[in-house]
């Protein structure tokens, strides 16, 4: 076998930073195809564009946030990588809705907001999750 094909073999394992992105990817890809027939339901297509920049506002930084955090974990300045990928996770979102309110009316980007939270706290729980089950497998 050669040395790239055995390194995709162990790098899809369980508790690897390959599978748990993916598994993120496809959380979000979930809760996207449930939103979806509500957000055009109230929005039309434009509530097919908020759900979808709402759910890429919460991934890139949830998947930079596990990056960090697989790659810091298990050494000294693993506690340091925990709060840097908080960090990540939070950040982004929270500048959004600042420069939204700035932008305009709260009332304007109401159903934006809310696929936003949604979405965050998805990937909140499913990242935290993943990080729990990255630490026992590096145990």
């Amino acid at each position: 076998m050669s040395e790239p094909v055995a390194h995709w073999s162990t790098s899809c394992r369980d508790g690897s930073l390959l599978r748990c992105v993916t598994l993120l990817v496809g959380a979000i890809a979930a809760l996207f195809l449930a939103l979806l027939p509500i957000a055009i339901w109230q929005q039309g297509q434009r509530g097919l564009w908020e759900s979808a920049a709402a759910g890429l506002v919460c991934l890139l930084p949830a998947v930079a946030a596990l990056g960090v955090s697989y790659r810091l974990l298990g050494t000294p300045h693993a506690l340091a990588a925990m709060m840097l990928a908080m960090g990540f996770r939070l950040l982004p979102p929270l500048v959004v809705c600042l420069l939204l309110a700035k932008r305009s009316s709260g009332a304007v980007f109401f159903h934006f907001v809310c696929y936003l939270l949604l979405f965050y706290v998805m990937t909140l729980t499913f990242e935290t999750y993943w990080f729990v089950r990255l630490i026992r497998a590096k145990n």
